[in-house]
């Protein structure tokens, strides 16, 4: 995405063109874990007033956050989106998506993040191992620690060159997932099985 095409689409959503941001798209939950990022969040925002995280979707865990990210003084980092229909334009606007999941399947949310070519920062579960070749189109933090989050945000963000490398890795990687090749994959496998 073009950076004129970034900075108009951070217009019609009212997000400051000066702020890098990280998008988490998924229910607000326990087994999403999106309270590690909000901690990483109060860490990360005592050095860096130019980051901001979007956690979108609603869930349980809505109030508790709102009220978590009151009680921090996160309410400039950290942005409750709730159930929103232009994924697609939020992570277009988006540096970086994140994952804190303690489990998952296959993630579509990280599949639309690697289409848009964003790198990926996940938790070490499976499903988002699968999709994440640590160091090649993003990191996985093999502890789910908020300190290895904040490493690996810093070391996209500051560095152009990995950035725009990440990016293309991630595009190429997402075309493994394309619709066709699935379904081409899926007779495959029907074809064989009988």
């Amino acid at each position: 995405i073009s950076d004129n095409t970034k900075a108009q689409l951070k217009l019609v959503l009212g997000l400051d063109q000066n702020k890098k941001y990280l998008i988490f798209v998924g229910e607000l939950n326990a087994n999403k874990n999106q309270s590690i990022l909000i901690e990483m969040m109060e860490q990360l925002s005592k050095t860096r007033k130019d980051i901001v995280l979007l956690l979108v979707g609603n869930g349980v865990l809505l109030n508790t956050y709102r009220q978590l990210i009151k009680d921090k003084g996160l309410e400039e980092s950290v942005l409750l989106l709730g159930y929103r229909k232009d994924i697609p334009d939020l992570m277009r606007v988006s540096d970086i998506a994140l994952s804190s999941s303690k489990r998952e399947g296959l993630p579509v949310n990280l599949l639309e993040a690697m289409a848009t070519g964003l790198p990926l920062i996940v938790s070490n579960c499976r499903g988002n191992r699968d999709l994440v070749e640590d160091g090649k189109n993003g990191y996985i933090a093999e502890n789910s620690a908020v300190d290895e989050f904040i490493v690996a945000i810093t070391r996209i963000l500051d560095d152009t060159v990995l950035y725009k490398q990440l990016s293309q890795c991630s595009l190429i990687s997402s075309e493994k997932y394309s619709l066709e090749r699935v379904e081409v994959k899926m007779k495959e496998i029907y074809s064989n099985s009988f």
